[in-house]
């Protein structure tokens, strides 16, 4: 709101000087609000559009205009000077343009006396044709001969028009009469305007809006006034305009009562505005006054609480007073008294209870040091190994160096011993190279156990460990390992608690400082023998292609989609057959295609980096079809360790007298280069510690619940070991699966529970995921757990002929897996063990019948049309159109 004067000097007062000084903003007069400047003799000529009675002083209200009251009478004299040099401007302007009328009539009527003694007298349209044709052309320009055309073309449409073989409707279509139509337009629109300009004189809205909101105007603000104030013009002028006002109607009282009706809406508005105000208002005497009494007296409480817990509060009660400041100040928004006071009251009980559960988890943090503090040496985990004299032998060297052999060797050697594969075939292979020695050895796997009489050897998946038993030698595989987030922690409790005189691990020179810093840790003796690859590995010079392909070559990729699309072109295209192995086949189904290759009833292997780890094969040529992987849609190089660990597969000793490694790209093949010639990154710890079973009984105890989840997560930030070599390692699958078992085992016990946490699951797959929850969930209802039928359902004969039916089977054959690990370990519940061997024999043979006959072929879903097998989509280029047709 302004007052009147304010907008007769306005901007001219800006503009020109006057002696009148101009105040800016309630902060140039150093007053709180108006009302208090008004007090100090100052005049208000201009207000905030945004002002608030009840807002904070000085908050929002710097636009107000302030002069003193004595410069009253100059400001009056200041409005009439403006006044006149207005006056003066527009007479000045009205006189030049009334000259430059009269010159152009002027020329006008010069150029109508030559036309009508070359036309003779001219027609009214053709005289008003001729006269606003000179009035918007370049009168310097016009001449006779360019009006002719413009004349004839207007004649000869008016004779058309006058033969009625123009309809009448359409007007004249002449360039002249389009332009007067054009004219005529823009002539109504400044008529509208000029009519809009005499209504908005007719209501001085500011005025009209005090009478009509009385006490609310205070409220109101100008932009909605003007806002109704311009949208009662433009409805009053289209009446005026279209002549539908009323005959004997006053414009000026149809516009007020637009108007008035407008605010009276805008009145109800301003009501529920002042309520809120109030509301408000209410709100900051109940904080004030009650709630600062009630929050004093918990304030108080909670600071003799924090000092008894005997630390300080650290700054958390002031962050709940600054978050109560905060809910009063955003008060003004109309949030409801009992809704505000509810907020308030629940900050007070949220600053209560997070204060609480802080002294709690220190008492807890306290309690865990009484209690833990002994236990945290990690290698007392392991009492069998520490009693005895371990020496420690590290087999060191790349691929095909002969590590595995020797160390082999060096297990014969004692009358008792146990080999770790990272690998089930690996495990297998283990157990048949001691039997090839003459040693009887066992074979045990998480979900298979081939128990010999009599055997003291015994070749394992290193997660089988049994720690209790004292053996003379072990041989820890691919040691490596240690820095893998995922399955490290196998190794790191193998190293540390294998209980074996001499330990001989085999694995890169990468990993010497972890184990030497281990080995110091212990106390044992750490020797290294060093080992040298036995033939050549050669970087290929030419980028290779799929025509090129021999015998004896294995293509790596590290998709399952690639494999099999590889598989389909090079048997498409060639007459070699091709093997495969990758991720997903079950181990009896990859032994089965590395047999087919080594045998030669293939000639080409292609897989992905399962390859990487100690599988013997004759490949001559490592062929990368990428250096990358893809994780989630996203893609990341191949690290040095990956590249260096895959080509080492090439020329295999004793089979090939030389390895050679290629790619497909010119790039890939410069980045094995790289990778080939660089030294691997030591690895230097620390090493993973995945929680023990006594671990996850002692956190019950000192958190009292029996909720797996919080269990796990407390041992991942809370748990510590007393030597920084180690950490600890719980993995976001273990999570996962323990909130997926939240409510199906319940009223299980813990151990019970952490076994089925730590089962072979793969998350990617849901039907394995589901299997898992309804065998939990009939273990704990007291059930048998049983293997359904349609497990190997259309599967007991034939093959796959998609990708689909292809994947069912693999994810089958990971249920049954399931089964068969949960039965070892449960067997008063997983009874059908037979079952399950009769099941996973069927899907496995299903699976091998599929990769040999080579039918798969990729269709569209919908009309089963083939589509090529790197095609993005699940339906054709064509069904898709259809379905969505942009």
């Amino acid at each position: 709101m302004s007052h009147p004067l304010f907008h007769q000097i306005h901007p001219e007062y800006l503009q020109q000087i006057h002696p009148i000084p101009i105040y800016g903003g309630l902060m140039s007069v150093m007053l709180e609000n108006t009302e208090r400047a008004e007090e100090e003799g100052f005049l208000l000529l201009r207000n905030v559009p945004s002002r608030d009675d009840w807002e904070v002083p000085f908050e929002g209200q710097q636009g107000e205009i302030f002069i003193k009251t004595s410069d009253f009478p100059t400001l009056e004299q200041l409005a009439e000077d403006v006044r006149q040099k207005r006056a003066k401007r527009t007479k000045e302007q009205r006189a030049r343009e009334t000259k430059r009328q009269q010159r152009r009539l002027d020329k006008q009527k010069k150029l109508l006396t030559l036309a009508e003694k070359k036309w003779g007298t001219l027609t009214e349209d053709e005289f008003l044709l001729f006269a606003n044709y000179c009035g918007e052309s370049n009168l310097s320009a016009l001449t006779i001969p360019k009006f002719t055309p413009v004349l004839q073309s207007h004649k000869a449409f008016r004779a058309l028009l006058a033969k009625n073989r123009i309809p009448p409707f359409d007007g004249c279509h002449c360039p002249w009469c389009q332009k007067e139509w054009l004219y005529r337009k823009a002539e109504r629109k400044r008529e509208l305007s000029r009519l809009r300009e005499e209504l908005y004189g007719f209501i001085d809205i500011e005025s009209f809006a005090q009478d009509v909101l009385g006490e609310l105007y205070k409220l109101a603000k100008t932009h909605k006034l003007n806002e109704y104030l311009r949208a009662a013009v433009q409805e009053v002028s289209s009446l005026i305009r279209d002549g539908q006002l009323k005959e004997g109607e006053d414009p000026q009282e149809r516009l007020e009562k637009h108007v008035r009706k407008k605010l009276e809406k805008y009145r109800l508005d301003c009501q529920e505005k002042l309520v809120e105000r109030k509301r408000s208002s209410l709100l900051k005497d109940y904080f004030y006054g009650e709630f600062q009494d009630l929050w004093g007296e918990i304030k108080a409480q909670l600071h003799q609480q924090l000092a008894e817990a005997g630390f300080d509060d650290d700054g958390i009660i002031e962050y709940y007073e600054q978050r109560m400041t905060d809910l009063l100040q955003g008060s003004k928004k109309g949030k409801k008294f009992k809704k505000g006071k509810q907020a308030l009251l629940r900050l007070v009980r949220d600053a209560e209870a997070y204060i609480q559960e802080r002294i709690e988890a220190e008492q807890q943090r306290e309690r865990l040091e009484e209690v833990y503090e002994e236990q945290s040496d990690f290698a007392d985990y392991f009492p069998e190994a520490r009693e005895l004299d371990r020496e420690i032998l590290f087999f060191c060297g790349p691929t095909n160096s002969g590590k595995t052999h020797a160390s082999l060797n060096e297990l014969s050697k004692g009358q008792s011993g146990v080999y770790l594969a990272p690998l089930r075939l690996l495990a297998l292979e283990g157990q048949e190279a001691l039997l090839e020695r003459g040693i009887e050895a066992s074979f045990l796997t998480g979900e298979e156990r081939d128990m010999r009489e009599g055997a003291t050897f015994v070749s394992s998946t290193i997660e089988m460990l049994d720690y209790e038993e004292p053996v003379d030698v072990a041989v820890i595989d691919e040691i490596q390992m240690l820095g893998e987030s995922q399955r490290g922690w196998a190794w790191t409790n193998a190293l540390v608690g294998v209980p074996a005189k001499k330990i001989v691990l085999t694995g890169s020179s990468n990993a010497i400082p972890i184990v030497q810093k281990i080995a110091d840790y212990l106390g044992e003796s750490f020797q290294v023998r060093r080992f040298s690859r036995f033939n050549e590995l050669e970087v290929l010079d030419e980028v290779s292609s799929l025509d090129d392909l021999r015998p004896g070559t294995a293509i790596v990729c590290f998709s399952r989609r690639d494999v099999l699309s590889l598989k389909q072109e090079i048997e498409s295209s060639t007459d070699f057959r091709v093997s495969v192995i990758y991720g997903g086949l079950s181990p009896e189904v990859r032994r089965e295609e590395a047999r087919r290759f080594r045998a030669k009833q293939s000639d080409v292997l292609v897989a992905t980096d399962a390859i990487s780890m100690g599988l013997n094969l004759p490949i001559r040529t490592v062929l990368f079809w990428k250096t990358a992987k893809s994780y989630g849609g996203k893609t990341f190089p191949l690290a040095d360790t990956d590249i260096k660990q895959i080509a080492g597969r090439a020329g295999r000793y004793g089979i090939e007298k030389r390895g050679y490694v290629g790619a497909f790209t010119k790039r890939s093949l410069h980045r094995i280069r790289e990778a080939m010639s660089s030294e691997l990154p030591a690895l230097t710890g620390p090493c993973s510690v995945r929680p023990l079973l006594f671990h996850i009984e002692m956190i019950a105890e000192l958190l009292n619940t029996d909720d797996l989840v919080s269990i796990l997560e407390y041992f991942q930030e809370e748990i510590w070991f007393s030597e920084d070599v180690f950490k600890p390692a719980v993995t976001g699958e273990m999570i996962e699966l323990a909130e997926r078992l939240r409510e199906p085992m319940e009223y299980a016990t813990l151990a019970e529970k952490y076994a089925f946490v730590c089962a072979p699951v793969d998350l990617k797959a849901y039907a394995v995921v589901r299997a898992h929850v309804d065998l939990a969930l009939a273990y704990t209802s007291g059930h048998e757990a049983r293997l359904p039928s349609w497990l190997i359902r259309g599967m007991t004969k034939g093959y796959a002929r998609s990708p689909n039916e292809l994947r069912k089977a693999e994810t089958h054959v990971k249920i049954v897996t399931l089964y068969r690990w949960l039965s070892y370990r449960f067997s008063e519940s997983f009874l059908q063990v037979e079952k399950a061997e009769a099941y996973k024999e069927i899907l496995n043979d299903y699976i091998s019948r599929s990769l040999l006959e080579g039918g798969l072929v990729r269709r569209c879903k919908v009309c089963s049309e083939r589509l090529p097998f790197d095609f993005r989509f699940a339906v054709c280029e064509s069904c898709h159109r259809q379905k969505r047709p942009w």
